[in-house]
């Protein structure tokens, strides 16, 4: 990169013409300033204004200068940017781990697995970590873990993306606007109604094995881990006899007729039930099936779960039969299938139009 000041004698002979000579990137390129100098000033005033053309010239050259660098600089920063977007986020996550030293390391590495079994894939390219990405990730940590392990699991995601940042991996973190705490507001929101339901039954889904399963969770209240893992021999007799594999918990469930219907013929003992693609492969079929049905609700293969937790609640099942077909540990998180059930309620009371008289 350079640039200089040149002259050009002009056609009276008198005078040089300026410009900047500029060689960018193996080009050159010439920008006329439109002044002129004398070649051989004669007094006072044409010395003084020779000085003030060739001052504006030297200005005008340096500027040109710091905006080719500036240019140079975006440039290398932008390479470097699309070089990091394409950079295989596993890898670095494992790099990550290799430096990690604090005394949470075996859950940093089971944090590791986890996104990978989310994923399903040996490639996650850094540019498909957006919001969307880790908020789907988070769902999948809360149907996988108990407790208060998906906060802390997420908890720990967040800090790998803020050093990724700090690394130049991403301008920003994704999950900086992602809320790491669940509330009945948000469990709302999740939940379908027995419409929507009917809705969503009657709608394309582009996967019949995805929509014949999350129909199924709905009717269930299975996870995405046990249907996914769901064999002919755990069905015997119009019923559902399961281990799940987020609280290690037997659970028996019933099937009324429109789980049975979504069954459809059984196979072999060990056969699977359904054949899914990865949990991140059935999101996206769920998200494009909601949205042919119209259903402006952010649902999540998860929200089959709450939707059949919260509808037995709204059709008045006690509280002990809906812990017990949810396998839950504790009636605390039962009854939060009730809040929102209420919740429900109030909200389809308050949705008549008010009468005028």
């Amino acid at each position: 990169m350079a640039v200089a000041v040149r002259k050009k004698v002009m056609a009276d002979g008198q005078r040089y013409a300026l410009f900047l000579d500029i060689v960018h990137e193996g080009q050159r390129t010439k920008e006329y300033l439109k002044r002129y100098v004398f070649k051989k000033p004669r007094n006072p005033v044409e010395r003084q204004h020779n000085e003030e053309v060739l001052e504006y010239a030297k200005q005008l050259r340096n500027k040109r200068e710091n905006e080719l660098f500036t240019d140079e600089v975006r440039e290398v920063k932008e390479r470097k940017q699309q070089k990091n977007q394409t950079l295989n986020f596993f890898e670095y996550f494992d790099g990550y781990i290799d430096r990690y030293t604090n005394k949470d390391k075996r859950m940093m590495v089971t944090l590791y697995n986890t996104l990978r079994a989310y994923v399903g894939k040996d490639i996650l390219p850094a540019k498909q970590l957006d919001e969307q990405f880790c908020r789907d990730f988070l769902e999948y940590l809360t149907g996988r873990y108990n407790g208060e392990s998906p906060t802390s699991f997420f908890a720990r995601f967040k800090k790998v993306l803020k050093q990724a940042v700090r690394d130049k991996v991403f301008i920003k973190s994704p999950a900086m606007d992602v809320m790491n705490k669940r509330t009945n507001d948000s469990l709302l929101k999740d939940v379908l109604t027995i419409d929507e339901l009917q809705l969503l039954a009657n709608t394309y889904c582009g996967n019949e094995e995805v929509k014949r399963a999350f129909l199924f969770s709905c009717q269930t209240g299975l996870r995405f881990v046990d249907i996914k893992a769901l064999k002919w021999k755990n069905v015997r007799n119009g019923a559902l006899f399961v281990v799940q594999e987020k609280t290690d918990r037997d659970v028996t469930i019933n099937l009324n007729k429109t789980a049975v219907k979504l069954l459809g013929e059984s196979g072999n003992s060990d056969e699977l039930v359904f054949t899914l693609p990865s949990h991140n492969g059935t999101i996206k079929a769920i998200r494009y099936w909601t949205k042919r049905a119209k259903i402006d609700k952010h649902i999540t293969f998860h929200c089959a779960r709450h939707s059949f937790g919260t509808n037995l609640a709204m059709f008045n099942t006690d509280l002990l039969t809906i812990s017990s077909l949810l396998g839950h540990s504790n009636l605390r998180h039962t009854t939060k299938y009730v809040r929102v059930a209420k919740a429900v309620k109030e909200q389809a009371v308050n949705s008549l139009p008010e009468i005028q008289f």
